[in-house]
């Protein structure tokens, strides 16, 4: 039997250490960690966050990357991103489908058949079953 293997080469950045598919790939290279957002963001929005991201890695193995905004998850690429505001969290994702529901802020088409959804998160009950669906679902469209 024949055994396939890939060479899935990823360039890492010399500054920041994440890693990327394409050789230079832009990107905001801040290295700080989750105690180190500016000081106008509330500390529950800090815990929500934190709280979201342990509640997804419950269900996939997901890597969280702080940046000076807030955090890219991240399977074999970034799936979504975590941004802190000063009372809230921005969430966007990336799907493959369309999706209906009044929790979403804006769609966005970025391909035929690819939309990022914005939602905005203020509290834990806000992280529930649904939107962990949602998110498990855009990480497993980055394995």
């Amino acid at each position: 039997m024949k055994t396939l293997s890939f060479d899935i080469s990823m360039w890492t950045c010399p500054h920041c250490r994440r890693r990327f598919k394409k050789p230079q790939q832009r990107h905001s290279c801040g290295l700080v960690s989750q105690a180190q957002k500016p000081g106008d963001i509330a500390p529950e929005i800090k815990q929500l966050a934190q709280f979201l991201i342990n509640k997804l890695k419950r269900r996939v193995p997901a890597r969280a990357e702080a940046n000076p905004t807030g955090s890219i998850l991240i399977a074999r690429s970034p799936f979504a991103e975590v941004r802190l505001l000063h009372r809230s969290i921005n969430l966007a994702f990336v799907l493959n489908k369309n999706i209906s529901s009044d929790r979403f802020e804006r769609v966005q088409r970025i391909s035929p058949r690819q939309q990022v959804f914005h939602l905005k998160i203020r509290y834990p009950e806000q992280i529930d079953r649904e939107l962990l669906d949602w998110l498990e679902t855009a990480y497993h469209l980055k394995t």
